[in-house]
């Protein structure tokens, strides 16, 4: 089993066989959007994949041979949730032929690898085998340009590239045909000059931060959300008084409806009111569910922020069913849910926790990550930006959560959050 230690003492990690790696290797899913937001794949990204760069011991190879293996036993099939899979391929799995995965799996090149006549050779063979070929600007080697002629993917590493860099690599791409692929953007503006130099791919956590604007005022949307969760968090507040709030919306109203209907609750005959539902679900889960249908009701967001405001909401709620913390029913639901509320709303998350009633330990849990919820949500966010090295393994450890508990959590927050959009249509 994959032993998963502090940065200080990764250097002597002793790994496993590679077989015993894939079995319990971390493994997650990165999103690759186009110029609307919309998902047009997943990047996969391993435990060891992502400590290669840091661990001599773990090499290309390794990394590609544990995410292969993942995908010949299905593990990323709930992952890619049929949508294309963006696979880093070694030297040596590249000269393989053809490759052994499936041609839904893009072939991307490891950055480090030496464009050869023998990668050249390999890659004409894998592109006359119809797989798509992607290859990062920092490859280097005597046939790159012949090789830059089969790829279709160009990627650029916004961590390595400023933006006045990129427009003087672009000029050698002129006759190129290639798909421009911007990696690793880390804010909104970035995501608009790229746009405005025809990329149309885009991978990096900007989405899940806001895009804070001096002077911008909250919409009328926004403030109708604002104050229902206002109310849905007031432990003063009574059935009736929530009931009001949602009333006003014939949004929410609706989509509370189709919640309560659907297979989700299991229920034996329809819920036709308003106030039936609410009593149905009670306070509790009320204020989860209340909470989700509010954010999902604002609009000009992508899907993907509802579906990833989903999926760390149930990790965090499952998480905290696994080490079985006295907290309120679905309150680290809720708490998961608040932390994404920033890109949400497009405003400090701070402003936004502050303008609404909050118990103590979630408003401390969101904001500063203290205390046990903290520590969940924070494994979450950690979790799905594939950043293994920061999550706090020994605390996890102390609590009971094996790094199998944490993946299990992240997969089936994955399944659970793709059905419960599917059921409910919350865009």
């Amino acid at each position: 089993m994959v032993t998963h230690m502090t940065k200080k003492c990764v250097s002597n990690e002793k790994l496993a066989p590679v077989k015993e790696q894939a079995k319990n290797s971390l493994l997650v899913r990165l999103p690759i959007y186009d110029q609307q937001l919309n998902i047009q794949g997943y990047q996969l990204r391993s435990e060891a994949d992502s400590k290669r760069k840091t661990n001599t011991l773990i090499d290309g190879a390794t990394a590609t041979d544990i995410l292969l293996d993942a995908i010949n036993s299905s593990q990323t099939d709930d992952l890619l949730n049929g949508k294309p899979g963006f696979v880093n391929f070694a030297r040596s799995l590249l000269l393989e032929s053809p490759p052994p995965t499936e041609k839904k799996y893009t072939i991307e090149i490891f950055e480090n690898i030496v464009l050869d006549n023998k990668v050249f050779n390999a890659l004409k063979n894998i592109k006359s085998n119809g797989y798509t070929i992607a290859m990062d600007t920092r490859c280097m080697g005597p046939q790159r340009q012949k090789i830059m002629e089969l790829v279709d993917i160009v990627k650029f590493d916004m961590q390595a590239n400023f933006i006045d860099q990129i427009r003087a690599q672009l000029k050698e791409l002129t006759h190129s045909s290639a798909t421009l692929l911007a990696e690793n953007i880390k804010d909104h503006a970035c995501f608009n000059e790229l746009k405005m130099l025809n990329f149309s791919l885009f991978h990096g956590d900007f989405l899940l931060k806001p895009d804070i604007v001096k002077g911008k005022k909250i919409e009328t949307d926004q403030q109708t959300v604002l104050r229902l969760l206002t109310v849905l968090q007031d432990n003063g507040a009574e059935f009736s008084d929530i009931e009001n709030v949602i009333s006003t919306s014939s949004v929410l109203s609706y989509k509370l409806l189709r919640l309560i209907n659907s297979p989700l609750f299991g229920l034996n005959g329809p819920v036709e009111s308003l106030q039936q539902a609410i009593m149905l679900l009670g306070l509790d889960q009320i204020r989860s569910w209340g909470s989700l249908l509010a954010l999902t009701s604002l609009k000009n967001k992508p899907d993907w922020l509802c579906m990833n405001a989903l999926i760390r909401a149930e990790m965090c709620k499952q998480l905290a069913d696994k080490i079985g913390i006295n907290l309120r029913e679905n309150s680290l639901f809720t708490a998961g849910l608040i932390s994404t509320m920033d890109a949400f709303f497009d405003i400090p998350l701070t402003d936004i926790v502050n303008s609404i009633r909050l118990p103590s330990w979630l408003k401390v849990a969101v904001l500063t990550h203290e205390g046990v919820a903290g520590l969940i949500l924070q494994t979450a966010k950690y979790y799905e930006q594939a950043d293994f090295d920061a999550v706090n393994w020994e605390k996890l450890q102390s609590l009971g959560l094996t790094p199998d508990l944490v993946q299990s959590s992240y997969h089936d927050s994955i399944v659970w959050a793709a059905d419960i959009t599917e059921q409910m249509q919350l865009k």
